[in-house]
């Protein structure tokens, strides 16, 4: 799915205005940032950062709550066939951390990491290639 068709997904599941201008700025920005980091000799893929942006803030269609938006809005990209990139819904809330650090931290209780289905810190259930990026700079830097 690209980044167009991404928006409209968003515009049906999400009626606020300021939840969809939110997430198209951060979409944008994220994409100048992936652009600049490409032009230093990263691979990364443009498309898919400009769609992980839109979709970060899905469940925010859900729920105001920050911890259930992120597991709704997982859920919500995962039936709508985008799983894979709406784990960034997911890496969003617990900043880095896998399902086990974010169940320790309290991010997520046994129950909600059972109903999203995945580990985040599985290697068979691999993050996208920008988020690794990112997340390797984040423990690079000391964050």
């Amino acid at each position: 799915m690209d980044a167009y068709q991404v928006q409209a997904l968003l515009e049906r599941h999400t009626t606020d205005p300021r939840v969809l201008a939110h997430c198209r700025d951060v979409a944008a920005v994220a994409w100048r940032i992936a652009r600049a980091v490409r032009e230093q000799g990263q691979g990364v893929d443009l498309e898919q950062v400009e769609v992980m942006g839109l979709l970060h803030d899905l469940g925010r269609a859900q729920t105001q709550d920050s911890r259930r938006d992120a597991i709704e809005g997982f859920l919500l990209a995962r039936e709508e066939g985008l799983g894979r990139e709406g784990r960034i819904c997911l890496t969003h809330v617990l900043k880095g951390r896998d399902a086990a650090e974010g169940g320790e931290a309290g991010f997520l209780s046994t129950e909600e990491r059972s109903r999203i289905g995945c580990d985040l810190g599985d290697p068979e259930v691999e993050l996208p290639r920008s988020v690794r990026f990112m997340r390797a700079q984040m423990q690079g830097s000391g964050s």
